[in-house]
């Protein structure tokens, strides 16, 4: 019987054995990855969320591969939780936690390089997601004094500081010319001439509308049309139609200034384009057609007299 149990198939048979029950445990102790950082179900409904959570499919959750998907899930809205693979500095270094940088609302406290570092926000990326360099909080990097890294861009293609930083664009965006400038540290060498262009990264030219040296206002998009006068104070809730009309002229391409003109519209769906803009002409047309039938009315009373 011993002779039996120390055969060389018994011993074959022991370790296919031990091979399958260590299969079996790991298995059982390997976390499966799940398109969502938190485990909750992703929004499969929304644009490439379906392509995201296939993709998952398999993957250990400790993997690379799996946090760059979740990223990209955070990233595409699919879900509202990211893992914490991304810091400011690329190479995972020490940063000024305390250096100040813009806060995207007008008019709200600033924000400081730690508070940026902890804000999901950041982790929206400009062209490639689910990677860390190309997401806002990298680009922020030379703000935070991250080693080794420049700027390469900044608004007024200069280098100057932009002459109105406290103007603020109430319509599109909602930012003041600090935080334009802000972003534009975001952007590489390559990418820096497309930020203002016709077309490309910002749907304004904010180099024009920031006050930066050698540049005007494109003439590409307007409020009102030919001859038309703007009621520049009559107030449309978040805005004036002055505050409108300065946006509006300032937006670099036709399509968004189609775009912008058609949806802007009050909670009862009136187009603030008309609210805003008016015709002096057709003022005159009316006018001139009360002169006409108050002569009417007096000629035909005086010849009623001049019977009598």
């Amino acid at each position: 019987p011993s002779a039996r149990r120390n055969s060389p198939s018994t011993k074959m048979l022991s370790k296919v054995f031990n091979i399958l029950l260590l299969g079996i445990i790991v298995t059982r102790t390997t976390a499966q990855c799940t398109a969502c950082f938190d485990g909750s179900t992703p929004d499969a409904d929304r644009a490439g969320c379906q392509l995201i959570i296939d993709a998952v499919t398999g993957l250990d959750a400790s993997s690379s591969e799996c946090q760059a998907k979740q990223l990209e899930a955070y990233q595409k809205v699919c879900c509202n939780s990211a893992p914490s693979i991304c810091t400011v500095c690329p190479d995972g270094a020490a940063f000024n936690a305390e250096t100040v940088v813009p806060n995207p609302r007008a008019g709200a406290s600033d924000i400081t390089c730690a508070d940026l570092n902890g804000d999901l926000k950041f982790l929206d990326f400009i062209s490639i997601p689910g990677i860390c360099s190309d997401t806002l909080l990298q680009r922020s990097a030379t703000w935070c004094g991250c080693p080794n890294t420049s700027r390469q861009c900044t608004l007024c293609s200069d280098g100057s500081t932009p002459a109105n930083m406290d103007r603020v664009e109430k319509v599109l965006y909602k930012w003041d010319c600090q935080f334009f400038e802000f972003v534009s540290s975001f952007f590489s060498s390559d990418e820096c001439p497309k930020l203002s262009a016709a077309g490309e990264i910002l749907s304004i030219d904010a180099a024009a509308f920031c006050g930066c040296p050698n540049t005007s206002p494109p003439t590409t998009c307007s409020l009102c049309g030919d001859g038309e006068i703007i009621k520049t104070e009559t107030d449309l809730g978040p805005y004036t139609c002055g505050e409108l009309s300065l946006s509006v002229g300032y937006i670099n391409n036709l399509q968004t200034c189609v775009k912008e003109k058609t949806s802007l519209r009050d909670v009862n769906g009136e187009n603030f384009v008309e609210k805003c803009c008016f015709d002096p002409s057709s003022i005159a047309s009316g006018a001139s057609e009360s002169v006409r039938y108050l002569a009417f009315v007096l000629a035909f009373f005086g010849l009623i007299y001049q019977i009598e």
